[in-house]
């Protein structure tokens, strides 16, 4: 990387650590109601900190290796900012609930945080701020309370449990740095994943269990990468039983006629679920309640579907019915063509980029921290649609989404309009490199 660039990354870092400062610390604390709020003043400055590392072809690897070492260094002082800072998920005191809870002996799934026989383990810290206390057991599958129950032997404070998923994401940075260099990316692609606004608020400030999820992706899309299937399975599996979508990624790591990775895979799954079979059929938690109570099941916050009714106004609600049966047919359309295509490397990343923003914009997610699995696909593929979906997703909690159809389209209506710009630039230079054309080689 040259100089000129490397000064333009210095100030770009030195801006965004001073932003983080006012928000986090609260220096300027009656100008801001909520950090939550303010994410997107971030997303700025990163567009420009993308635009500079794009620039860079690797062909200074002194310089490369100074700039790699600079956007880590950034990266953790962004991390370390974040931590002693709260927003607004109270998602993290159920983690140190389960947490504990198992610490005492008992099946987290078997039992609602408000039960009487559970009395004996609350306090005035954790207990008051769980969410949904008075009726719902936990949602989170197996490998998640595993993660809570190890951190909570350590420390039952919120900050050791964000320091929990900040590890993990810097795991998910190793990760990623390794499959660039297998990939002869530019290292400084990492800048994609460890300066942008979401995993840094939503991993270190409010402490967010899909860094674990994250993290365990990225390290089977590696394991896939350089050809060792069972342990692709095993992260696979963990990633699943975290939070459960990654699964969809399987046929991107999957080589054809290979057993090794799906049933590891399957073994790691049964084996994590072994400690909580006693709960019997609660072992999986609050997730049918969380659907309705998310509108996933009668579609009112899809916004997809909420897009269809509006350009055909007279659809009626009773085909929604259909519309979770068309969207399985689509994953597995794509899961197919990824599992089955001809590819010369080991882990279909594109595929997985594909599957996952494909399964992202049909559910339409209702929470900033849904988008962050998509971040980690942009140091490979570093479309603007996503960079703008991811990106505004910091300002979902200035909008009235997912209640309002208005506030929805502002973020997902340019991220299909920026993702059919990319398409037809593509297969315009695919055209023109049919027929030989110099530029569009140049180009593409």
């Amino acid at each position: 990387m040259r100089r000129r660039s490397l000064l333009w990354l210095a100030a770009l870092a030195a801006l965004t650590i001073a932003v983080e400062i006012v928000l986090g610390w609260s220096i300027l604390p009656d100008s801001y109601d909520s950090i939550v709020n303010y994410m997107w003043v971030e997303v700025p400055i990163y567009a420009v900190a993308v635009i500079v590392v794009l620039r860079d072809k690797g062909t200074d690897p002194a310089g490369t290796r100074r700039a790699v070492a600079f956007i880590l260094l950034v990266a953790a002082a962004l991390r370390v900012i974040a931590v002693p800072v709260g927003i607004e998920s109270t998602d993290i005191n159920r983690y140190v609930w389960d947490g504990r809870v198992q610490g005492a002996g008992i099946n987290p799934y078997g039992h609602i945080p408000a039960d009487p026989s559970l009395a004996f383990l609350r306090d005035d810290e954790i207990y008051p701020e769980i969410n949904r206390k008075d009726y719902a057991p936990t949602i989170y599958p197996p490998f998640a309370q595993i993660v809570f129950f190890l951190t909570t032997r350590i420390s039952q404070q919120l900050w050791m449990m964000k320091s929990v998923m900040v590890g993990f994401d810097g795991l998910t940075i190793w990760a990623l740095l390794r499959l660039l260099k297998a990939r002869q990316i530019p290292p400084t692609r990492i800048l994609l994943y460890a300066w942008h606004p979401v995993p840094i608020w939503e991993f270190a400030a409010d402490g967010h269990i899909d860094s674990v999820a994250i993290a365990c992706l990225c390290l089977s899309l590696l394991a896939a990468e350089l050809r060792r299937p069972v342990l692709a399975g095993i992260a696979l599996g963990a990633a699943t039983l975290t939070k459960v979508f990654p699964v969809l990624i399987g046929p991107a790591l999957y080589r054809r006629w290979d057993w090794k990775l799906p049933l590891a895979g399957f073994a790691t799954i049964v084996v994590l679920y072994l400690p909580y079979i006693s709960a019997g059929k609660k072992v999986l938690g609050y997730s049918a309640g969380y659907s309705t109570e998310e509108h996933f099941s009668d579609g009112l916050a899809v916004y997809p579907w909420l897009l269809a009714k509006h350009i055909v106004p007279g659809l009626p609600q009773t085909a929604f019915a259909l519309y979770w049966p068309l969207v399985a047919v689509a994953l597995l359309g794509l899961g197919l063509m990824s599992a089955f295509r001809e590819r010369p490397a080991s882990a279909d990343i594109c595929g997985a980029f594909l599957i996952a923003t494909t399964f992202t914009f049909l559910t339409s997610p209702h929470y900033i921290w849904y988008m962050a699995w998509l971040v980690p696909f942009l140091c490979f593929y570093p479309l603007w649609s996503v960079i703008w979906l991811t990106g505004a997703a910091t300002f979902m909690n200035n909008l009235s989404w997912p209640d309002d159809f208005v506030g929805g389209s502002k973020v997902f209506l340019p991220f299909l309009a920026i993702a059919l710009c990319e398409l037809g630039i593509r297969l315009f230079r695919e055209r023109r490199k049919r027929h030989g054309d110099p530029v569009a080689i140049e180009a593409g």
